[in-house]
């Protein structure tokens, strides 16, 4: 397919109009996912610990650690 046919004009096409994603975004889902994420966990401890489950309480580890990545490491997507 040669680049011709995918050429074509928005009619918003104009300076300073961007159809991506900002970094304020970004920070701002990312933050949105790591609460999510942590109070599942806190879930998955309480119920690990009444339930004398070792499956959700391992959950729950995995959970922390992949948080603590993710946090750590929020340009792995391609920012930056």
């Amino acid at each position: 397919m040669s680049d011709e046919r995918h050429r074509h004009a928005h009619a918003n096409d104009h300076p300073g109009h961007s159809h991506g994603v900002s970094a304020d975004t970004s920070k701002g889902r990312l933050a949105v996912a790591l609460v999510l994420i942590i109070a599942f966990m806190a879930g998955e401890v309480v119920a690990g610990i009444l339930a004398h489950s070792l499956a959700l309480l391992s959950d729950a580890a995995h959970m922390l650690t992949a948080t603590q990545r993710s946090a750590r490491k929020p340009a792995a997507a391609g920012e930056g």
